[in-house]
């Protein structure tokens, strides 16, 4: 389970590189592993353009985390609501496709 600690901000744009459009938020989380005392923070990026969909969440909700074998999130449900402090997610659905 990871707890909600901290949300970016919504990024999009161009890469430099590839010259491929992204768009995603990143969310900090906390959450405890074996053989590890005190806690872990993670960074995790959801895609907007990914096609899965995901609830708003806030600072302090418990989040039940499903990567794939290639370690892509897959699915995201909120085990606990918490308080609420500091800013809300944006909604996490994806547009419209063209």
């Amino acid at each position: 389970m990871y707890q909600v600690v901290g949300i970016g901000e919504r990024r999009t744009g161009t890469a430099s590189k590839t010259g491929k459009p992204y768009d995603f938020t990143e969310i900090y989380c906390v959450r405890t592993a074996p053989k590890v005392t005190g806690q872990i923070a993670e960074k995790i990026t959801f895609s907007h353009t990914s096609g899965l969909t995901f609830p708003v969440i806030a600072v302090g909700d418990t989040l039940n985390i499903f990567f794939d074998q290639q370690g892509f999130l897959q699915d995201l449900t909120i085990a606990e609501k918490g308080g609420g402090k500091g800013g809300d997610m944006p909604d996490l659905t994806p547009p419209p496709r063209k």
